[in-house]
């Protein structure tokens, strides 16, 4: 297996891990449309990150141009995202 493979098993394994304490730790409420879409853009902007670490390639500006109004705004989408999840899961009720 090659060494980024590995690397990106390990990763996953951690995330899994994190997300099994947090479903043991917390009260989670059913995933609502601007919950699901916020999820997918932290997402997006997670692996383009990574990309960028890893290999100096930037998905998003290879996609849609480096600079342009259309890559701007979906990093502010993916910014926008990142302070809804972090309000939202400030609303978990602990156990």
């Amino acid at each position: 297996m090659g060494v980024h493979l590995r690397r990106a098993k390990e990763t996953l394994l951690r995330v899994t891990d994190f997300y099994q304490v947090l479903i043991k730790n917390y009260t989670m409420k059913k995933l609502t449309t601007m919950d699901w879409i916020s999820l997918v853009l932290i997402i997006v902007g997670g692996l383009n990150w990574g990309l960028v670490g890893a290999f100096g390639f930037n998905l998003v500006d290879a996609v849609f141009g480096a600079g342009s109004t259309l890559a701007m705004m979906i990093y502010i989408l993916v910014g926008l995202s990142a302070l809804y999840v972090l309000f939202a899961v400030s609303n978990y009720e602990r156990k």
